[in-house]
């Protein structure tokens, strides 16, 4: 079998999301219940397109960590790139060593409704494996029936008008209130990140760093800023992205575990290109897509499910998901 997702879990409602998420991204799967089983595949020289794997405690991560390392350079350097998706029921605090490990990137918090969000994590699974980016917002929802509006943004005061005109969408597509209060505060830390955190010079360095953000600046060339939003009739979503492509994993990584700790929801302006406070979006039931290639561009988009409840909105299957090139 070339191409093909692996499953490590003995849960049932693991299987089960993650059937419905490579039946849609139109890739088989194969499941083992324990490391050991999975070392049988990997020894056959067999490389998983993706993995998606329970390691509910550090000892079983240790243990899937010394599987890999005695396979060879290139298996080691594949699932390094970006191919884990790790479930966990636990918040992310609580399982640091998926942060601290070199095998950090994608996370998928699990809920009472883990095997309806398959098919919504299978177009996420379907970009990825694509190579192509996420470009989630444009042709893929207007394929399934859904509708985009794009921003471009020429100048940093007209963020505020933007970002109400994505409220005013959200709420008129059906979601509470409550919800496109958040929805809106993502869309605020977005456009702010992207006009103000993400560009850099030549060396790396931040070039509006000491900037007060209230100043008015021109969005042209390079700095331009484009926002999209996107309904599918099930999720809304907003993406937001920049030209310069700043953003890190290792820092980005390390803010999101000190959030947690702290209780603060804030990832800080020297993340370029992170999404300043994004992570409160997760916390508050929203998932998230970082998409980075160096020096090019950045993008992140929040993912919405829309619900009749702010309970069963908090209570849906949400993840957090890396790609870096």
């Amino acid at each position: 079998m070339k191409d093909f997702v692996l499953l490590i879990s003995k849960t049932p409602e693991d299987r089960t999301f993650v059937e419905r998420a490579a039946q849609i991204a139109g890739i088989p799967v194969r499941v083992v219940d324990s490391i050991e089983s999975a070392g049988k595949v990997f020894q056959a020289g067999e490389i998983p397109q993706a993995v998606f794997l329970d390691l509910p405690e550090e000892r079983s991560y240790r243990e899937f960590d010394q599987l890999v390392n005695a396979q060879s350079r290139q298996f080691q350097e594949a699932l390094l790139s970006d191919r884990l998706h790790f479930l966990i029921s636990q918040n992310i605090d609580e399982c640091p060593y998926l942060i601290a490990g070199p095998y950090a990137g994608n996370i998928l918090k699990r809920s009472r409704a883990l095997e309806h969000g398959g098919e919504h994590y299978g177009r996420i699974l379907q970009g990825t494996l694509s190579q192509r980016g996420p470009e989630l917002l444009g042709t893929e929802f207007k394929n399934r029936g859904g509708v985009t509006r794009e921003f471009v943004l020429g100048r940093t005061i007209e963020k505020q008008s933007a970002i109400e005109k994505v409220r005013d969408l959200f709420v008129e597509h059906g979601f509470l209130g409550r919800v496109a209060e958040v929805i809106a505060t993502a869309a605020d830390e977005l456009l702010m990140n992207a006009m103000f955190d993400a560009p850099v010079d030549g060396a790396g360095h931040q070039i509006y760093s000491k900037v007060d953000r209230s100043t008015d600046l021109q969005l042209v060339g390079r700095h331009a800023v484009k926002m999209v939003v996107g309904f599918d009739g099930a999720y809304g979503a907003v993406s937001v992205v920049d030209s310069f492509g700043s953003l890190e994993r290792t820092k980005l990584l390390k803010h999101v575990l000190k959030l947690y700790k702290d209780d603060t929801y804030h990832l800080g302006t020297e993340v370029a290109g992170a999404g300043i406070g994004l992570a409160s979006v997760f916390q508050l039931g929203g998932s998230l897509f970082f998409f980075s290639e160096q020096r090019k561009k950045t993008e992140v988009i929040a993912f919405f499910k829309r619900a009749e409840t702010f309970r069963e909105y908090r209570g849906h299957f949400r993840f957090l998901t890396m790609q870096f090139r």
